[in-house]
């Protein structure tokens, strides 16, 4: 969590962090220049009795020196600290060091977007460092499906139009402007967009394959075409391929409302002890729930899944996949 708060505050938000963890907490601030030095030892006094780890570092220091302010805040220090005197730098590491059931506290800077240092103010938000940290780790971390063309035909029981059977697939994709790397492209058919007009767009940015339902014959000597009768039923069969390979166990969670609270809560208390995985993004529907299943692995000792229906009969439909 990431908080605007004194040490006053502080200490009132820690009579309540120790119902939301059971692991360590650490806690990264910097205080203001141009400010009460008694304030500072006072801030680090508190985090040092409350956190497992204090991670100093600026926060708008204005016109006064950070080692002036740094020389203050560790009079009040007695626990374990570290320094890094760059602050998107100590995110960065605080995030690094996170354990299953740790809660990290990122104090000071809130709901602010910009720093200033040296009399200089520049853009800056706790908020957008951390979710570019989170996308980077999980790009890093980003499962790779193994499963190749043939797999795919057998599973839709679709027709290879043109391609190699053999061709690896790594990842699926129902957006036509980006690509992980060998990708394959399902072209969905909507209310008012055809999706199969986007497939040339879909082979530009690195995808090697397409399910098409408009296509009878096709000559590519670059990229595997594959006939199937509906692309939606194609996807859904091969989110079930996907899940048959993936032995961990999964808990549901659907709702008409919320069911990400929900999801996110039973995911932070199962992570206390295991590796938990849970529905990327809002890939909860009957197209986005198969992408969900092909980026799970047996790396991880229990899944989350959040189930969404818009539709009559979805659920069900997703609920098969989910457990295929």
């Amino acid at each position: 969590m990431t908080m605007h708060i004194n040490e006053a505050s502080l200490k009132i938000c820690w009579n309540h962090f120790g119902q939301y963890h059971s692991n360590r907490i650490l806690c990264m601030f910097g205080c203001g220049g141009n400010r009460s030095a008694v304030r500072r030892s006072a801030m680090g006094r508190v985090s040092s009795e409350l956190a497992d780890l204090t991670i100093i570092t600026q926060d708008n220091s204005r016109d006064e020196p950070f080692e002036q302010i740094l020389a203050d805040i560790l009079l009040g220090v007695t626990g374990d600290y570290v320094v890094i005197r760059d602050r998107k730098e100590a995110i960065g590491y605080c995030m690094s060091q996170m354990r299953p059931g740790d809660l990290l506290v990122l104090v000071g800077k809130g709901h602010e977007d910009t720093q200033e240092i040296a009399g200089k103010v520049e853009a800056f938000s706790e908020r957008d460092i951390v979710e570019s940290i989170e996308k980077d780790k999980e790009r890093q971390g980003q499962q790779v499906i193994n499963i190749c063309i043939k797999d795919i035909v057998e599973a839709t029981k679709g027709k290879l139009l043109c391609g190699d059977e053999k061709q690896q697939i790594d990842h699926l994709s129902i957006d036509s402007r980006s690509s992980q790397g060998n990708d394959l492209f399902i072209p969905i058919i909507g209310a008012k967009v055809d999706a199969h007009r986007f497939i040339d767009g879909a082979f530009s940015v690195g995808c090697v394959a397409t399910l098409t339902s408009e296509h009878d014959s096709m000559d590519d000597p670059n990229h595997a075409w594959i006939r199937v009768e509906d692309t939606v039923l194609a996807l859904h069969e091969i989110g079930k391929l996907c899940r048959s390979r993936v032995t961990v166990p999964a808990i549901g969670v659907t709702g008409s409302v919320g069911k990400t609270t929900t999801r996110e809560m039973i995911a932070y208390a199962l992570s206390a002890e295991k590796k938990v995985y849970k529905t990327q993004k809002n890939y909860n529907s009957s197209v986005g729930l198969p992408i969900t299943m092909s980026l799970m692995s047996n790396d991880y000792d229990i899944a989350v899944l959040e189930l969404g229906m818009n539709v009559p009969g979805e659920l069900g439909t997703i609920s098969e996949i989910a457990a295929a």
